[in-house]
C-alpha cells in the first residue's frame, strides 16, 4: 500500500481491546463491552466529512456521536468507561499486594475527565445532533485540535475509506497499545474542557456562532440625561446598604460621573445604505448641498467655520442592532488592594453604564487563563471580587481571550488592568491583536488615578483622566430588610410567598442521578441544571423549592438522619469542602463551614475521588471523603455533618470506602409521577368560547377537575414574540418572559416552575397561577389564598385556604379576567 493508504487504515483501526471496535466487516462500530451499537460507517464518514479541513481523532468523535444517541445514555456511557479504564489498568489498581499509588491517581484522573466531558454535553438540547446544528457542534468541539491530518490529505483519505477496499484491514484492530490511545484521547477531550469549562460556556459559543444573542435586561436604567445614578438605583443601593460593598457602590458611582463613558457602537447612520432624510449644519464635505459648492471659496469657508453650510443627513434604520460588551479585568498578584477595588467598580460602572444596551459579558484575567463573571447581584459580585491570581501578570489569559473571541461588528472591549502593567512589553505583546479592534482601556494605580483610552483601527486616544477620592460618607444609610429586592421588581403573587403555595411538577428523571438523593425514609432532594434545589417530603406530592441559587459544583454527594439531610460538595473553582443541612420539617436550609485539617491542605479543582457517608449511632453523621489534592497526594478525611470538623482517616482504604457506600445504600427505586409539561410558550390567547388557550391547549375546567387538553381550529393570528419583555428573578439566573393584552392585563411564562402567572389590568380581581401540565389533571391558585384542582400540587397542611371546586373557581376568579380583557377588544391574543 501507499503512504496514503497505510495513514488511512491507521486512523480508521481500532487499537486491540480497545472501548470501541468495528463490526458486520467493517460497516459497524460498537461498544467492546457489549457489543451495543455506536453508529454506522456511513454516519461517521458523512460527520467527518462535515468538520472543515481537518480529522480529529476517531475516539473523542465516537464518543460525541454516542451522547447524542437515545440509548444507552451518557449515565450507561459513563459507567462502561469508568469500567474499561478499570480493567484497562489491571492488577495497577486491583492487585491484592502492592498498589500504585500514581496509576490509581492516573486512573481516577481519566474518570474525572471522562465525567466532566460527558456532563459538559448532557444537557445540550436534542437539536445538536441534527442537521446544521450537528456539524455546528461538531467543528466547534474539535476547531483546536491539532492533528496533520488536514486539508486534501484528509479528503483523499475520507475518499479511500469511502471505496471500501481496507474495509477487512480496518475491521481488524491495529497493535497499537490501547492504554497509550487512551492517554491521547484523554488528552484531547481535557484540550475541549479547557476551551469549554461547563455547558454554558459552549452554548455561549455556539450561539455565538450562529447568531449573536439579544441583550440581557439592563438591571439598573440609567437616564441619558443624569450625570451619574441616583442612590436610590436598585443595585447600587443594595451594595451600599451593605458594609462589605459599600465602598465598591460609592467608587461606582464617582466612576461614573468622572469617566462619561462614550456611545461606542456604531450606529445605521454612519453606513452607507438608505435614503435621505433631513439636512443638517454637521456631516462630512462629500454630503454638501450642491448648491454650497457654488458659492466662491471665501464665502464657502466663511460658511463652513461658522457651522453654516448645509449637509444631507442619511436616514436612519428605527433601532441599531443590540451590542455586545466583554469586559475584562485583570486580576493579577500586583493589582490587588486599592487597584483591585478601583477595577471591579470601573468593571461595575461599564456595566450600569450601558446606553447602547448591550450585552454584558465580564471577564477575570487569571494570570495563564480567563473565567466569567456575573456583575448582576450582590451575591455575585461578592463571589466576583473574591477571585484573585497569584501570576504577576495576565498577559497568558488576555492572548488565550484573543484567540477564542475575534471581535467584530458591534462588538466592543473594555480592558480594565494597571498602569505599569499594561505598557509592560509581556502585556504589550498579548494586547497587540485586539489593539486592532474597537475599544476601550481603563488604567488603575495604587493613588487612586484611573485614565480611559479609547482605541480605534489600532490608533490610541485619552479621553478621560482622574484621582478618585477613596474617602467614604460620615453618614450612611440605614440597612434595610431583604425584602426590598423583591419590591423592586415586578413579580408575580405567587413568587413572593415562601414556601410557595403550590408543589412543582419536576421529575427526578430529568436529572442528573449525581445530582439527585432518594430516600424512603427521609424523601427526596435534588439540584438542577438552574440551581434550584427541590425537596420532594413524600412520593405523592410535587417537589418544594427550597432555594433557587443554590452554589454550583461538579458534583453532590448526600446523606440524613432523623432530622436533617445533608449536601456535600466541592464548589466550581473552590479548593476546600462546602457542607449544607436541610431539615426537612421547617424546610431551613443552613450552611456548615468546614474546618479543613491543617495537614490536609486544598483540594484540586474537581479533586473529590469518592464519598460515603455513615450515619450516627443517634443523629448527626459524617461524610467519608476520598480526593486528590494540590500536589496530586491521595487523602481520605472524615467531615463531621455537626460541627464541620474535619479529620484525617490514615486507616481507611479505598476499598472501606466502596463498602461503606454498599452498606447504607438504599435499593428501593424511585416511583415518580410523571408529566408532559409546557416548556416553551408559543401562542397564548382567548378562544371564542371564552376559554384560554396556551400553545394548542385549551384550559378547560368540570366539576371534577382543571385540565390543558388539545385544542381544534385554534385561529391565532398574533405571535407573542412581539410584545416579550424579560423580567429577571433577584439573586437568580433564572429570568420570566412578561407579555401583555391590549387592556393591560399581564401573563408570566415561568419555565423553572412550569408555571404561568396571570395578573388582571382590574386590581380588584386577584392574581392568578397555573401549572402547566397538558392531558393531566392540573391545578390553580388565586393570590387571596384559593386552590383547586388535583391534589398532588397541594399541600396537606394549608390551614383555613379553601379548596374550591374546578367549576366554582372558573366562575370566580378566571371568568372575570378573561372579561375584562374581552371588553377591551378583540381578538384576544399576544
Amino acid at each position: 500500500m501507499s503512504q496514503l493508504h497505510d495513514m488511512t487504515v491507521a486512523y480508521f483501526q481500532a487499537a486491540k481491546d480497545y472501548f470501541w471496535q468495528w463490526a458486520e466487516e467493517g460497516e459497524v462500530i460498537e461498544w467492546i463491552k457489549d457489543g451495543g451499537t455506536i453508529c454506522y460507517k456511513t454516519e461517521l464518514l458523512h460527520d467527518l466529512s462535515r468538520i472543515n479541513n481537518h480529522l480529529p481523532p476517531p475516539g473523542p468523535l465516537l464518543l460525541v456521536i454516542a451522547i447524542g444517541k437515545p440509548a444507552p445514555g451518557p449515565q450507561a456511557i459513563q459507567a462502561l468507561l469508568h469500567q474499561y479504564v478499570e480493567d484497562l489498568f489491571g492488577d495497577a489498581i486491583k492487585g491484592p499486594h502492592v498498589i500504585d499509588v500514581s496509576r490509581e491517581i492516573e486512573a481516577e484522573e481519566m474518570k474525572v475527565v471522562i465525567t466532566d466531558f460527558l456532563a459538559l454535553l448532557r444537557p445540550l438540547p436534542g437539536r445538536y445532533w441534527k442537521g446544521a446544528d450537528r456539524e455546528l457542534l461538531l467543528n466547534t468541539l474539535f476547531e483546536h485540535v491539532e492533528t496533520f491530518l488536514q486539508g486534501e490529505t484528509a479528503k483523499e483519505m475520507l475518499s479511500i475509506c469511502r471505496r471500501g477496499a481496507y474495509d477487512y484491514v480496518i475491521a481488524h484492530g491495529s497493535s497499537k497499545d490501547p492504554l497509550s490511545t487512551l492517554k491521547t484521547d484523554i488528552g484531547i477531550l481535557q484540550q475541549i474542557l479547557q476551551r469549554y469549562p461547563d455547558t454554558a460556556a459552549l452554548e455561549e459559543k455556539l450561539n455565538a456562532i450562529v447568531s449573536p444573542a439579544p441583550p440581557v435586561p439592563a438591571l439598573i436604567e440609567i437616564p441619558d440625561d443624569l450625570p451619574k445614578p441616583a442612590q436610590a438605583e436598585n443595585l447600587l443601593q443594595i451594595l451600599a446598604e451593605d458594609n462589605q460593598t459599600a465602598p465598591l457602590a460609592l467608587l461606582t458611582q464617582r466612576l461614573i460621573a468622572a469617566l462619561h463613558l462614550p456611545m461606542h457602537t456604531k450606529g445605521y447612520s454612519q453606513t452607507s445604505f438608505g435614503g435621505v432624510s433631513d439636512i443638517t449644519n454637521k456631516g462630512n464635505f462629500d454630503r454638501l448641498l450642491l448648491s454650497e459648492l457654488a458659492h466662491d471659496n471665501e464665502t464657502l469657508m466663511v460658511r463652513l467655520a461658522n457651522n453654516e453650510a448645509l449637509y444631507l443627513r442619511r436616514e436612519e434604520l428605527p433601532d441599531n442592532e443590540p451590542g455586545q460588551r466583554f469586559i475584562l479585568v485583570d486580576k493579577s498578584i500586583k493589582l490587588w488592594g486599592t487597584p483591585h477595588l478601583l477595577e471591579m467598580a470601573a468593571a461595575l460602572a461599564c456595566t450600569i453604564d450601558n446606553k447602547q444596551h448591550a450585552e454584558i459579558l465580564p471577564f477575570a484575567l487569571l494570570g495563564d487563563r480567563y473565567e466569567p463573571m456575573d456583575l448582576s447581584s450582590k451575591a455575585e459580585i461578592i463571589a466576583s471580587m473574591q477571585e484573585l491570581s497569584p501570576a504577576l501578570n495576565s498577559a497568558k489569559a488576555l492572548s488565550l481571550f484573543t484567540e477564542t473571541h475575534i471581535l467584530k461588528g458591534q462588538q466592543e472591549y473594555f480592558l480594565i488592568t494597571g498602569d505599569e502593567l499594561f505598557h509592560s512589553v509581556t502585556f504589550q505583546q498579548s494586547f497587540a491583536a485586539l489593539r486592532r479592534t474597537d475599544g476601550f482601556v481603563i488604567t488603575v494605580n495604587t493613588d487612586c488615578q484611573i485614565q480611559l483610552y479609547r482605541y480605534t483601527a489600532g490608533h490610541r486616544k485619552l479621553l478621560n483622566t482622574a484621582k478618585i477620592s477613596m474617602e467614604m460618607p460620615k453618614v450612611r444609610a440605614k440597612r434595610t430588610a431583604v425584602q426590598r429586592v423583591h419590591s423592586a421588581v415586578d413579580l408575580p403573587e405567587f413568587l413572593k410567598n415562601h414556601p410557595l403555595p403550590l408543589f412543582i411538577p419536576y421529575q427526578l428523571t430529568n436529572l442528573n442521578q449525581s445530582d439527585s438523593y432518594f430516600s424512603k425514609f427521609a424523601g427526596s432532594i435534588a439540584i438542577t441544571k438552574h440551581r434550584q434545589l427541590f425537596f420532594w417530603p413524600q412520593k405523592r406530592k410535587g417537589a418544594r423549592v427550597i432555594t433557587s441559587n443554590f452554589p454550583d459544583a461538579h458534583g453532590y454527594f448526600f446523606g440524613f438522619d432523623t432530622e436533617y439531610l445533608f449536601i456535600l460538595f466541592q464548589a466550581k473553582g473552590a479548593e476546600r469542602l462546602s457542607l449544607y443541612q436541610f431539615k426537612r420539617s421547617t424546610l431551613e436550609l443552613t450552611s456548615i463551614d468546614v474546618e479543613h485539617h491543617e495537614s490536609v491542605g486544598l483540594i484540586r479543582r474537581n479533586g473529590i475521588m469518592d464519598v460515603a457517608f455513615k450515619p450516627g449511632t443517634s443523629s448527626y453523621g459524617s461524610f467519608y471523603v476520598s480526593f486528590i489534592g494540590i500536589g496530586k497526594v491521595p487523602n481520605i478525611v472524615a467531615v463531621n455533618t455537626d460541627s464541620g470538623e474535619m479529620t484525617r482517616e490514615p486507616n481507611v482504604t479505598i476499598d472501606m470506602l466502596k463498602a461503606m457506600k454498599d452498606q447504607y445504600r438504599e435499593n428501593e427505586q424511585r416511583h415518580w409521577q410523571s408529566f408532559n409539561t409546557i416548556n416553551s410558550l408559543k401562542h397564548l390567547g382567548i378562544n371564542q368560547k371564552g376559554n384560554i388557550l396556551v400553545n394548542k391547549h385549551e384550559l378547560v375546567f368540570t366539576g371534577q377537575d382543571v385540565q390543558l387538553v388539545k385544542a381544534f381550529n385554534v385561529g391565532l393570528h398574533n405571535s407573542i414574540h412581539n410584545t416579550e419583555q424579560d423580567v429577571r428573578l433577584p439573586d437568580t439566573r433564572q429570568t420570566l418572559s412578561n407579555y401583555r393584552w391590549p387592556d393591560g392585563s399581564q401573563a408570566w411564562f415561568d419555565p423553572y416552575r412550569h408555571m404561568l402567572h396571570l395578573r388582571s389590568s382590574d386590581k380588584l380581581v386577584p392574581e392568578i397561577t397555573l401549572v402547566l401540565l397538558v392531558n393531566q389533571p392540573t391545578a390553580c391558585w388565586a393570590s387571596d389564598g384559593a386552590t383547586c384542582g388535583a391534589s398532588y400540587f397541594r399541600p396537606d397542611d394549608q390551614g383555613n385556604i379553601e379548596v374550591l371546586e374546578p367549576n366554582v373557581f372558573h366562575h370566580v376568579y378566571i371568568k372575570p379576567f378573561i372579561d375584562i380583557i374581552q371588553r377591551h377588544g378583540t381578538p384576544a391574543v399576544i
